[in-house]
């Protein structure tokens, strides 16, 4: 059911990753042989976005039947994308970043996605729009939100690129790894591309702004092992490079 009690449309529900099944237009679903046990139980939609995951016991030999999941009533925003001149983009993803989850829309020809399923209480509420290494809009500045059903506006501008090459601490090009361009003081400008097969990067930033270019290398266990930083680059730009040193203890 959804969070007004009727029967939920276009969901799917998965047992412990064992099995899942699509709801039919009752809300009524069936997955069979599900094994004894605890049973992690997922509700989600059909991108992959959970929206209500419990634990159900199921008793050796025996089937769980009616068993009623509720999707919570969720918060809401409403967000418009223009460009600087105020003229609706379509096709915009736009995000709502919690502390755990993260919501998202893509907006339609009046520029507008209605995220309403947000879990937390304050969200950063963002916007992007891009074609690979063609990217023709940035991201929009992040605000910080309460999702109680308002409306707000985000501006996409577009943006002049910064490329180049990161090489490990060996000086062989490092691929697969994130970038940064960060404006100090400016909360809401930083930018992130990730590297291809031969260390290249490409990002877009804002033009007539300094950025600070960054990226790093972790090990299997998430702590950072190699780091490297060029400050104080303008787009557009070719050729930076960066260069990763051993981290600091």
């Amino acid at each position: 059911l959804d969070s007004a009690g009727k029967p939920a449309r276009e969901v799917e529900v998965s047992v412990s990753g064992r099995g899942h099944a699509r709801v039919d237009e009752r809300g009524r679903f069936r997955i069979r042989d599900v094994p004894p046990g605890e049973q992690g139980v997922c509700v989600a939609r059909p991108d992959g976005y959970p929206l209500l995951e419990t634990k159900v016991a199921v008793a050796p030999g025996a089937d769980v039947r009616d068993l009623v999941l509720r999707i919570p009533d969720f918060g809401k925003v409403e967000v418009r994308v223009v460009d600087p001149e105020g003229n609706p983009l379509r096709g915009v993803e736009v995000y709502a970043y919690g502390g755990h989850d993260c919501d998202w829309r893509i907006t339609g020809e009046d520029g507008c996605a209605v995220l309403d399923q947000i879990k937390e209480e304050i969200v950063d509420v963002s916007a992007e729009m891009n074609a690979g290494n063609r990217a023709i809009r940035l991201q929009a500045y992040v605000e910080k939100v309460r999702p109680a059903g308002q409306e707000i506006t985000l501006v996409l501008e577009a943006g002049v690129p910064i490329t180049g090459v990161v090489l490990g601490v060996d000086g062989r090009p490092a691929s697969g790894l994130s970038v940064w361009a960060t404006c100090e003081g400016r909360e809401d400008d930083w930018f992130h591309g990730s590297t291809g097969e031969k260390g290249e990067f490409h990002v877009l930033v804002k033009e007539g702004r300094y950025f600070d270019l960054m990226s790093q290398r972790a090990d299997d266990d998430g702590k950072v092992v190699e780091k490297g930083t060029v400050r104080q680059v303008a787009g557009p730009k070719e050729g930076v490079e960066i260069r990763l040193e051993p981290a600091k203890e």
